[in-house]
């Protein structure tokens, strides 16, 4: 889920996922790092890939910097640098699995109703002026409907995808 500062809406929830790949279809531990749950900052001013694709920026609320936390695969804090909200799927392991190096992915599937609530207008369509909030919720279908009902108890309004909640 996404909270849109200026007009004050969420929208969301979005099939996704905050899980780094899965060392192999066998192996479904990780060599990345891993997003820490809750609230984080995000802009588009540089997108993923060095601009070659969509993406929201996790950025530090305090200094404007592209770092959040996480934890490490031994489950230790750390600090994130360059972690980025794009599109993205795995083959590798099971559900957790989705296609980024420590990035929170969306679903290819929800990926173009996702991106087109934000900014993109800059100098190559994958960069913007957006910012907002980005919620990462983890858990079953029911933990994230309570986590929305949670963000309209807080008079939120709530922009919902309707999609069939299953792991891509």
């Amino acid at each position: 889920m996404f909270l849109n500062e200026q007009t004050g809406d969420v929208s969301g929830p979005y099939k996704g996922s905050s899980y780094p790949n899965s060392k192999s279809n066998s192996d479904n531990s990780t060599n990345a790092n891993t997003i820490s749950e809750g609230e984080h900052k995000f802009d588009n001013k540089s997108g993923h890939k060095g601009s070659t694709e969509k993406g929201l920026n996790i950025v530090n609320e305090n200094n404007g910097k592209r770092e959040t936390t996480g934890k490490s695969p031994n489950g230790d804090d750390v600090t994130m640098t360059n972690v980025n909200v794009h599109s993205g799927k795995s083959d590798k392991g099971n559900f957790n699995s989705r296609g980024s190096q420590g990035c929170v992915t969306i679903s290819p599937a929800d990926s173009k109703a996702f991106f087109s609530n934000f900014d993109f207008s800059g100098t190559n369509s994958n960069t913007g002026k957006a910012q907002g909030t980005i919620n990462i919720v983890r858990g079953t279908s029911e933990q994230r409907k309570e986590a929305v009902k949670t963000l309209k108890a807080e008079g939120k309004k709530i922009k919902e995808q309707n999609h069939n909640n299953k792991p891509n």
